[in-house]
């Protein structure tokens, strides 16, 4: 149930976060999503420049059609946007009490730590709320970064009503959203795992698979349209004419399997001169076959390679890579430190309680490592982290009361 605090929190989040972005956001980033949408406004049609040609699938469709939407009714402000990603955030403080309080409710803390589950879900959420890169991309950038966390949160928030209630109408509110989380950023389907975790422990195997096939249904359905209509246009049957460059720039040692390279150039530098000359006279669909077939060649030729950067972006998903906040202003970089130091606690704090509960916490974790296994096999930038962190600062909370509990217990009256 969503109480009326957490509704009120939420609209004071709201609040505080307009009045930053009226009063001291001037300078907006808009990434590829802001081209691809004045495109489809003029034009008619969801188109990207890019490697000297129009990508028409560089972007995943839920994003966009909603800033065209908004453009479309209120004119084309960018402050605009910023208003829609804190909406989402907000929606996403309404839903995570509930996705907390779910996965704590299931952990099997001790009588003493139950008691305070309440107050960790509290200060969980409140930390969100004031998460800096979580706040960051939404009063700052247009980019789909708060409708992807809104996304993967209203999947598990479904997770749980529908183990409280095993409905037919749940199963159907569950898949639609993982619908619309997969074709928004494939690698949410991690964030399906909980609920295949807890159905397989409530029904026989055949009901289990029987249910998994009707959850993801509108996945498959939504994911299939938006690949046979990609197919048509750029004859490229995939979610994303960049899928294959993106697969490739996760080999590229000399940039730890980001976009940037150590040096500080872009991934263009690992490609020759020729390469790129062969590159840019291509259509989409052939741009998306060069990159496919490096990729291949990289398999076959040097299946190690492809092993050890799997374990190199594996390590920087969960910690950083060498050069973190490559490309971001000098003013973004000056808080990097700070960040690493926070997250750096909550990882630590989060590790006991994981060392403390054992597999009472695998529910939770589920998620988050499903993600960054996934992520791992493509190329992986902090971002991709931060759309794990509510879970693990919901862990590092748990470790901060288990570390807790001997002194509350010295502190507990004799008599008592």
């Amino acid at each position: 149930m969503i109480k009326k605090q957490t509704i009120l929190l939420a609209a004071l989040a709201l609040a505080v976060k307009t009045a930053i972005v009226l009063l001291f956001v001037h300078d907006i980033r808009s990434w590829e999503i802001q081209e691809t949408v004045m495109n489809l406004l003029r034009e008619g049609e969801m188109k990207y420049f890019y490697n000297n040609r129009y990508h028409y699938s560089y972007q995943l469709p839920v994003y966009p059609f909603c800033i065209f939407l908004i453009y479309h009714v209120f004119g084309i402000h960018l402050k605009a946007i910023l208003f829609f990603n804190l909406i989402l955030s907000s929606a996403t403080v309404i839903l995570l009490p509930s996705v907390m309080k779910g996965f704590l409710d299931r952990m099997f803390l001790p009588a003493r730590a139950a008691k305070h589950i309440p107050g960790i879900a509290a200060v969980s959420v409140l930390l969100f709320i004031a998460h800096p890169m979580i706040s960051y991309y939404a009063i700052a950038n247009i980019h789909p970064f708060s409708m992807d966390i809104f996304l993967a949160v209203l999947v598990l928030f479904l997770t749980f009503r529908y183990a409280g209630n095993p409905s037919l109408k749940n199963l159907f509110l569950f898949s639609l959203a993982l619908g619309f989380a997969v074709i928004e950023r494939p690698t949410l389907i991690c964030s399906a795992i909980p609920f295949g975790v807890l159905e397989i422990k409530r029904v026989p195997v055949i009901s289990f698979f029987r249910n998994m096939l009707l959850a993801g249904v509108f996945s498959i359905l939504f994911s299939i349209s938006w690949m046979v209509r990609n197919y048509s246009v750029e004859r490229s049957f995939s979610f994303s004419s960049s899928f294959w460059l993106n697969m490739w720039i996760g080999t590229l040692e000399e940039s730890e399997g980001t976009a940037t390279l150590l040096s500080g150039e872009s991934y263009y530098s690992a490609l020759t001169d020729d390469e790129l000359k062969v590159l840019y006279a291509r259509e989409p669909g052939d741009q998306s076959d060069f990159f496919r077939e490096k990729y291949r060649n990289t398999v076959v030729k040097t299946p190690g390679k492809i092993i050890r950067m799997f374990f190199v972006k594996f390590r920087n998903f969960w910690l950083f890579r060498s050069r973190i906040a490559a490309g971001y202003s000098p003013w973004f970089q000056h808080f990097v430190p700070a960040y690493k130091l926070l997250y750096l606690t909550c990882f630590l704090l989060a590790a006991a309680a994981v060392f403390y509960l054992r597999g009472k916490s695998l529910l939770l974790l589920s998620f988050p490592i499903g993600l960054s296994i996934l992520q791992s096999l493509v190329y992986v930038e902090t971002r991709h982290r931060i759309l794990i962190e509510p879970f693990l600062i919901l862990l590092a909370c748990v470790g901060v009361v288990l570390l807790c509990l001997p002194a509350m217990r010295t502190q507990q009256p004799s008599g008592s």
